[in-house]
């Protein structure tokens, strides 16, 4: 019996080392395909997050080159007007010079002329009234009238305002605006 046992016990420890070594291969396995699933996760996340920072990248650059283009916008719309102010106060300042009252008058003369109707009213800015030598055109009756919204340069029109020519420096400063501003554009780029 003894012999039985010794057999049964011999055969008991080979099965529990078998089933152990089954086992051992088993979680081998396991933790190998587990270790195999978390570098693959760990790679997709690293993937996923490359991405996304790409991704986030991208954005602020694009945000960041749309806030410079409105901000150099912004500081060419700034430029355009303190042009328009400092072109008027210097024309503001030659209202009264000799050559600016020809200037006028010269408009004026051209002005009426294409005009077809037998009257016409002559725009002047305020204060230019008596300093302009309006010129006598041949079946033409003028009047002069002054506004205080002209700052430099004449409007000439047909008394029934159905014609209208502006000299008005401001409104033709204002009709250069885009290649006015396109060369401030050049001068900030450095082009």
């Amino acid at each position: 019996m003894e012999k039985l046992i010794s057999r049964l016990k011999a055969e008991t420890r080979a099965k529990v080392a078998s089933i152990k070594r089954e086992a051992d291969k088993e979680a081998e396995a396991i933790i190998k395909e587990a270790k195999e699933k978390a570098k693959r996760i760990k790679a997709e996340i690293l993937e996923k997050a490359k991405k996304k920072a790409e991704m986030e990248r991208q954005r602020i650059i694009a945000t960041a080159r749309l806030n410079a283009k409105k901000e150099k916008a912004k500081l060419i719309d700034e430029l355009f007007e303190e042009v328009v102010e400092n072109a008027i106060a210097k024309l503001s300042k030659v209202r009264g010079q000799k050559r600016y009252a020809k200037l006028i008058s010269e408009l004026i003369k051209k002005a009426s002329e294409q005009i077809a109707d037998n009257s016409v009213v002559v725009v002047l800015p305020k204060g230019d009234k008596g300093k302009i030598k309006i010129p006598k055109l041949k079946g033409k009756k003028i009047k002069v009238e002054q506004s205080s919204k002209l700052k430099a340069g004449c409007i000439v029109k047909a008394s029934d305002n159905s014609v209208l020519i502006s000299s008005d420096f401001e409104e033709l400063l204002m009709e250069k605006k885009q290649a006015v501003k396109a060369l401030l554009k050049k001068f900030i780029e450095g082009e």
